[in-house]
């Protein structure tokens, strides 16, 4: 909740951890997330968004996963980009 903008932000999602050998394992995951602003009479629409995440990745030893991910998020409704995909990608070590 963001009070200084009115903004109640609330999501959830769901996702797996699957082994595909001894080192390597992959990650999907859904997530949905909804944005509700407090004030109507600013002309914002509430926004609706499916976030589809995959993640792959490597351990190295007991304590390191290398990890690559990407991502697709589908806003459903509300936003300047409602029914249109935009495609996103995050790595990290």
């Amino acid at each position: 909740m963001d009070v200084a903008r009115a903004l109640l932000i609330y999501d959830a999602g769901v996702g797996g951890h699957l082994r595909v050998g001894r080192s390597l394992f992959f990650e999907p995951g859904v997530h949905y997330s909804r944005t509700n602003h407090a004030t109507e009479a600013s002309g914002t629409r509430d926004e609706q968004q499916l976030h589809y995440l995959a993640q792959v990745g490597l351990r190295l030893g007991n304590k390191v996963d290398l990890l690559a991910a990407a991502g697709v998020r589908h806003t459903l409704a509300g936003g300047a980009l409602a029914g249109c995909g935009r495609v996103r990608g995050r790595g990290r070590l």
